[in-house]
């Protein structure tokens, strides 16, 4: 599951296709490469300016990622998009090098604790589709503009229950409600909207196809970029087990809902326990990053990580990220 690090598809067809041949989900080609990557934003990053911002990004691109994934532009209270004129605008910076460049970037509305209490749902779930809904405008009034600007991201995460029939139906009542709005802001070219469920392998792969078919049938959701969940399980040595049975029955259930289907391989890996009770997290290495693109290619379209800026950049001062960063740059590429 993505933590804070230590603290109608008609006419969608156009959009959907920047990122592949319509919805059908076919074979990632041999070419095992990471199409992109989530940035996650912290408070101490709004002070980032554009020269810091741009040797991240140049990283990026040396790596061959092309689509960034800002994770959400809202955590509770913390909010990620300036007050001020004069101060930096990360998601500004973002977009005016990607629209330089031509890469495709996906802006995160808004999320908070509430989500994770899902039998208090009934409570819940109105008033954050209009904060989402609002941040949305504000978002589309502010960086609209932009060509770079390609798709929505709702940071919501399902998982796989269990769920009772109602609560399914209140989760895709939510997230169509905000797809939607989200897709009426542009209603010459609307943008795709994407989600990045987890799963723990609690219940059957068949469970979670059933499941995953029945939520997305109107759930306004164009992609689906399925968690490994190797990094936060700490599956190392259990992928073909814990990942890849999961990864065939959500693309099964994807293909049943024409919902494009991509992977979030995890870069990172717990290494431990802080006195409360928060995971310690850090980056992978590059060894067990190319063995999870292996196992899941074949299911999905499009692989992204998560989270590039924090566990992947070789500007972090932990030096195992620049290793990981180092050692995906000499993987063996099939051409």
């Amino acid at each position: 599951m993505i933590r804070a690090l230590n603290f109608a598809l008609g006419g969608l067809s156009a959009a959907v296709m920047v990122f592949g041949s319509g919805c059908a989900n076919t074979p990632h080609p041999a070419r095992l490469r990471l199409d992109g990557g989530f940035i996650q934003y912290q408070g101490w990053m709004m002070k980032l300016d554009a020269p810091g911002w741009q040797q991240e990004l140049d990283a990026m691109r040396k790596a061959g990622m092309r689509i960034i994934i800002l994770q959400q532009l809202q955590q509770g209270d913390w909010r990620f998009i300036p007050d001020s004129p004069q101060a930096p605008d990360p998601t500004q910076i973002i977009l005016n090098y990607a629209d330089a460049r031509r890469m495709q970037v996906f802006i995160g509305l808004a999320n908070d604790s509430g989500w994770w209490k899902s039998r208090h749902w009934n409570d819940y779930l109105d008033s954050a589709a209009a904060r989402n809904m609002a941040l949305a405008d504000e978002i589309w009034k502010r960086y609209g503009t932009h060509r770079s600007f390609a798709g929505w991201y709702l940071p919501q995460e399902m998982w796989e229950g269990p769920f009772t029939d109602e609560q399914i139906a209140q989760a895709r009542s939510f997230f169509r409600r905000v797809s939607d709005h989200c897709k009426s802001l542009s209603k010459n070219a609307p943008k795709p909207v994407a989600i990045s469920p987890f799963h723990k392998a609690r219940v059957t792969p068949d469970e979670v196809e059933k499941l995953y078919t029945d939520f997305l049938r109107g759930a306004g959701v164009d992609i689906l970029m399925l968690q490994d969940g190797v990094g936060a399980k700490g599956w190392d040595d259990m992928i073909e087990e814990k990942v890849v049975p999961y990864f065939a029955a959500f693309g099964r259930a994807c293909r049943a809902s024409q919902v494009e289907f991509w992977a979030n391989v995890e870069c990172f890996k717990s290494v431990g326990t802080t006195l409360s009770g928060v995971k310690e997290l850090a980056p992978a290495d590059a060894g067990r990053l190319n063995r999870q693109m292996t196992a899941v290619a074949p299911y999905v379209r499009r692989l992204v990580t998560f989270d590039f800026f924090h566990y992947m950049s070789p500007f972090r001062q932990d030096e195992r990220a620049r290793k990981l960063y180092d050692g995906y740059l000499k993987l063996k590429v099939e051409d």
